[in-house]
């Protein structure tokens, strides 16, 4: 059995004369004598480019034969394809064919990888975790050459190659999951893991690396809202019903504690944000610029119906709303970004090595497109490793790839930050279609039971919305900002209740009833702040009536009365820890109803 090989460090060569080399290794039991050569073809030629056979030659049984010879390549550019062949009799016996770029002088291609390694909260409102997946997948996997899970897996694929660099969204939600079981533990509802567990010891080990690569620059990090909340899809539906106000407070106070818990864990402020499912929306522009978000990513779908000044791809875009707000905007290659999120399901290593090979030179091609611009694969950081099922040589692939491109010169490895200080954007787009990076479309997260969810999450959150309401939007911000206060308690329920991990598997009864739980919870706990105001009524004479209105909590609360005879409405500003007497016309408020919003928290 005869087995030929290409023997290359890279598939990026440059204009010019080139050695190449092979081998031919006879693992059968008998000699094999025969003719090898090396054939360049170009591609869509039907000619090669360049020949070279080889003397005839015989190769021992269980020995191997290394033949090497320098082709001219100054007339060719961009991919090409070399193979090596061994032919017995004028039969071909062994051959092997490998795709290479041919690259002249000029600036290099940038690729910056965007990792979204994203869990939301799995804990129920009591605290026990509905599962465990924020700390299986740090400790479990099944992969070759690797041990434990995805997440363990990113950071050992750095130590492995040095120069490898990358930019990470760890979501709020996860790294703070991982923080409190390092100081806590956790609890299921099978078991307590206390901190001292090896699992637990898996996840402070890997929270440790994180930080630590993002404190010397070898991985960017980005922030998000707190929760994985589709922005875009969610701010339709609020308006929907009648909620856009609470939503998009919600979002603002859910970016401002993303990017708090992302620095408070990492170390660094991060500049740039993941959009949950790259989920669209124009009016997220100026939501983003008010929280002080320099860039974002999304879908090479959305550029195809973006309007405006529009080049490739592989640059930066301000994106301006009507407003004048702006945020910057990178567009992934979609191509090559779902290469690595589908089809990864490799039967070898070999295989594996292959496609990183084949994949080099797939993104080495950009560069006749955009040369010195910015290709960027985004896509989720531990799905491509996992689902359907585990993908043992997914990891492997990264890691061969990483190899390659750490110290090419004609495609280098940035940062999405890194790139923006060198490549400033100088497009402007006036419109980026809203939708997902399913088609632009919100098909995972509607129809059926997952509309029905929604919309009894929204009632539930009327609670929320009516609180909102009584703080006024200041007093909460200011509330929000202190985390053992119960408002600060009430919002991140709402958040949870939100987070679209969820309603992505929302047919299934147990994430169903898991949002509800937090929904519900947010309402109760919103409804008995509320309710802790206390009115009396009493009748002075039969011209006046005192209304007596108690706030026995911390908290500045405006209300108001309707009268529901006579239309007639009064706001009353409830100081905190006090009373206030109000006298009214007996005769316009025989009966009235206290509101915070549209939300009635008392009738007499």
């Amino acid at each position: 059995m005869l087995q030929a090989k290409l023997l290359a460090s890279t598939p990026f060569v440059r204009r010019g004369r080139n050695s190449f080399s092979f081998k031919v290794a006879n693992q059968g039991s008998s000699a094999a004598r025969g003719t090898p050569y090396l054939v360049l073809w170009e591609l869509g030629e039907k000619q090669p480019s360049a020949f070279v056979i080889f003397d005839e030659c015989t190769v021992a049984p269980g020995t191997e034969a290394t033949f090497s010879a320098e082709l001219d390549l100054s007339s060719v550019k961009g991919v090409v394809e070399l193979e090596a062949v061994f032919e017995v009799e004028g039969k071909v016996v062994a051959s092997d064919r490998l795709p290479f770029y041919v690259y002249e002088e000029g600036p290099p291609l940038y690729v910056a990888f965007v990792w979204h390694f994203h869990q939301a909260p799995q804990y129920r409102p009591s605290g026990v975790y509905k599962d465990p997946w924020p700390f299986l997948h740090v400790y479990h996997g099944n992969f070759y050459s690797y041990s434990e899970g995805p997440y363990s897996i990113h950071v050992q694929l750095h130590r492995r190659v040095p120069g490898w660099r990358d930019v990470d969204h760890f979501s709020p939600s996860l790294l703070e999951q991982w923080v409190r079981a390092v100081s806590e533990g956790y609890s299921t509802e099978k078991e307590r893991v206390p901190p001292s567990d090896e699992r637990v010891q898996a996840v402070a080990r890997v929270l440790g690396a994180v930080k630590e690569l993002a404190g010397r620059g070898a991985a960017e990090v980005l922030g998000s809202v707190y929760a994985h909340t589709v922005m875009g899809f969610l701010l339709d539906e609020a308006r929907r019903h009648g909620l856009e106000r609470l939503l998009r407070f919600l979002l603002s106070w859910e970016l401002e504690e993303g990017f708090r818990i992302v620095e408070e864990v990492l170390g660094r402020r991060p500049r740039g944000a993941w959009t949950p499912e790259m989920y669209w929306h124009m009016g997220l522009v100026g939501l983003l610029a008010r929280a002080g978000v320099e860039y974002t990513v999304l879908c090479e779908q959305h550029f195809r119906a973006a309007s405006g000044d529009k080049g490739t791809i592989y640059e930066p875009y301000i994106v301006e709303d009507d407003e004048g707000n702006r945020v910057v905007v990178f567009f992934r290659d979609l191509q090559l970004s779902d290469w690595i999120s589908f089809n990864l399901n490799f039967a070898s290593p070999e295989e594996a090595e292959r496609a990183a090979w084949s994949f080099a030179v797939e993104l080495a091609k950009r560069r006749d497109v955009a040369p010195g611009g910015i290709v960027v694969v985004a896509l989720d950081g531990e799905n491509f490793m996992i689902l359907p099922h585990y993908r043992p040589y997914a990891p492997y692939f990264v890691e061969k790839l990483a190899s390659l491109l750490s110290n090419a010169e004609v495609v280098r490895l940035t940062t999405l930050g890194e790139y923006l200080e060198r490549n400033p954007p100088r497009r402007v787009l006036r419109y980026v279609p809203k939708g997902s990076w399913i088609q632009l479309s919100p098909s995972q997260w509607v129809g059926g039971v997952k509309t029905e969810t929604w919309s009894r999450v929204f009632q539930h959150l009327k609670a929320v919305a009516a609180l909102l309401e009584a703080l006024g939007e200041e007093q909460a911000r200011s509330l929000l900002s202190r985390r053992q206060s119960p408002v600060y308690e009430i919002f991140k329920a709402a958040a949870i209740s939100l987070d679209s991990d969820f309603y992505w598997y929302g047919e299934d009864e147990r994430e169903r009833q898991f949002v509800l739980e937090w929904a519900a919870h947010a309402e109760y706990l919103a409804v008995r702040l509320l309710s802790s105001i206390s009115f009396s009524v009493t009748r002075l004479d039969q011209k006046l009536v005192e209304v007596q209105a108690t706030n026995p909590t911390d908290l500045e609360l405006r209300l108001v009365l309707v009268s529901q005879g006579s239309g007639r409405s009064l706001e009353v500003a409830l100081q905190p820890r006090s009373s206030q007497r109000l006298v009214l016309d007996a005769e316009g408020w025989r009966s009235f109803e206290a509101r915070a919003g549209d939300y009635v928290i008392s009738r007499w």
